[in-house]
Order: C-alpha cells, then structure tokens, then sequence
C-alpha cells in the first residue's frame, strides 16, 4: 500500500482507521475541580509498534467522542518507546463505564494486531495545580508522570478510590520517564 508519489505508508497508517493521525492539535487546560475527572490510559507496546498503538488509542478517543462527550484528550509518547499514555477528560463514573467498555473492544482489537503487551486504565480526579497547567501539542516541552514528581507547572491528580496520587509535570531536568504529547483530540 503506498501513497500517492510519497512512498509506502509507515507503519502506523497501514491499516485504515477513521481518525486523523497527524500530530499537532489544540492546546488542552487541566484545572482542578470536583467535577475535573481524567480517565489515564497507559499502553506498553513493543518499542516496534509504538506508533501502531499511539495511532490506535487516538483511533479509540476520537470513535468514543463521537457518541460521548469529552472534555478533550491528549495522547503522548515516552521519548525513549516505552509506552504511550492518553488522558481523556470526562464527566465521571458513568463516562468512565462507557469508556471503559469501549477500551475492552480496543484492547481486543490491540491484541489481535500485537501493538500491545500491556494495557492499564483508571479514573483520577485532577485536585490541584501548579501556575497554569496546558497541554500544548505546538510547543517543544516535555512533561512527566509519577508519584513523586515535582515541577511547576503542575497538575495532581487523586486516585477514585482515594488512594494514589499522581503528578503530571512540565520536565525541567531532562528526566529519563519524560513524554512528548503527540496530538490533542478536541472536546465533543
């Protein structure tokens, strides 16, 4: 399968999907809020497939929202081939029921094609920031995703059971776990 006079199509456009993949997309805001629920989905694809499954998670966000209501989402990408990570903003635990069904078929569908080894999901609730927290697809930063991370800006985020607390991070030392946003998905 080929292009029109621009060579064979990388990997990750081989197989068609209804989403658009180019990078690029509008600046997301995280604030805090007690209605302000991210579900974070992480994927651990083999380091060959990691375009496949950043194009097959936008794939899953942009077929969910256009029957659900989002918030906007960002997808990015360990620097390294890690893994890719999506936060999808929506409105709670009926939204995340939904989405969560939706994410089964997509793993199924991940395994079938092997873009995938390991795939995890929850639903946090973002409790505090730090300056003015956006997630901007045309600016050049980095940004992190950890426990014990610091940095300004910032966002935490607090588990649904309460129990965990993440923090994602404008990266400032050049960290080894730090991420790339590959695209923005706009608010339904």
């Amino acid at each position: 399968m080929t292009r029109f006079d621009r060579g064979p199509l990388p990997e990750h456009e081989r197989h068609h999907t209804p989403a658009d993949h180019r990078p690029g997309g509008a600046p997301l805001q995280l604030t805090p809020g007690p209605d302000a629920w991210v579900a974070l989905v992480a994927l651990h694809p083999p380091r060959e497939r990691l375009d496949a499954a950043a194009s097959a998670i936008e794939t899953m966000i942009e077929t969910f929202s256009r029957e659900h209501s989002i918030g906007g989402a960002a997808v990015l990408r360990h620097h390294d081939g890690h893994h890719v990570v999506a936060l999808v903003r929506i409105g709670g635990h009926e939204a995340y029921r939904q989405l969560t069904a939706a994410s089964d078929d997509f793993k199924l569908h991940l395994e079938g094609r092997g873009a995938a080894e390991h795939h995890r999901m929850g639903l946090w609730r973002i409790v505090r920031a730090v300056g003015a927290f956006v997630l901007d697809p045309a600016a050049s930063e980095a940004y992190v995703l950890g426990p014990a991370v610091t940095g300004t800006p910032s966002v935490t985020l607090e588990s649904d059971d309460q129990t965990q607390t993440t923090t994602l991070a404008l990266d400032r030392q050049n960290s080894a776990e730090r991420m790339r946003i590959v695209k923005t998905i706009a608010s339904s």
